[in-house]
């Protein structure tokens, strides 16, 4: 099993009103917390998707971290997604997907999602939180094919739909937390001073 992991921090914000992935959680940018989370896990086989204000948010990173450019990410996490699988190094036979602003995401729910994969790895493993399924969302190679295809802004939820029968779901209630626009941003950080 070749497992390579994609995070996805290509977006502009706009609901944010700024450069989200730069925000910061728990004092340090929120790319990169949730980038030291899958690393952990995956060391160098993560790499971070960047598309606007690339250059802006790698001068934040570590020169450790391999980085693919989303060409089109102006279109959507459906599109720098597409553009992401179609530079995975070829002998990749799975692909995890997480999104850099689901920032409550821990190395235990990575393991998960990777324990259920080996366990079926012919099925999609993902996330599921607050009623549906979601990232983080671990894809065999058999739908590398449909993920370079997608072209919108709704990620890769149409074909976890479409194959729903070849899906395995994952309890990971911190997957449920992500961050949208600032007043997230800031509950997420009074939530965890009142703990």
């Amino acid at each position: 099993m070749k497992l390579r992991a994609l995070l996805m921090a290509a977006g502009r914000g706009s609901r944010f009103g700024g450069l989200k992935q730069l925000a910061e959680v728990s004092g340090q940018p929120m790319v990169t917390r949730s980038l030291a989370v899958y690393q952990q896990v995956l060391g160098n086989q993560v790499s971070l998707v960047l598309g606007c204000q690339a250059a802006t948010v790698a001068q934040s990173l570590a020169d450790t971290v391999a980085v693919i450019h989303a060409k089109r990410w102006q279109q959507g996490l459906g599109a720098s997604i597409g553009d992401a699988i179609k530079q995975l190094p070829a002998d990749t036979s799975h692909v995890l997907i997480g999104l850099a602003d689901q920032v409550a995401i821990q190395t235990g729910d990575l393991k998960r999602l990777m324990d259920a994969s080996q366990q079926h790895p012919d099925k999609m493993i993902a996330a599921f939180y607050q009623g549906q399924v979601g990232a983080p969302v671990i894809f065999p190679r058999r739908y590398f094919a449909d993920l370079k295809q997608l072209n919108e802004d709704k990620g890769a939820k149409s074909i976890l739909q479409q194959h729903s029968q070849n899906l395995i779901a994952v309890e990971l209630s911190n997957a449920s937390i992500d961050i949208d626009t600032s007043e997230q941003l800031n509950s997420c950080a009074n939530s965890k001073n009142s703990n």
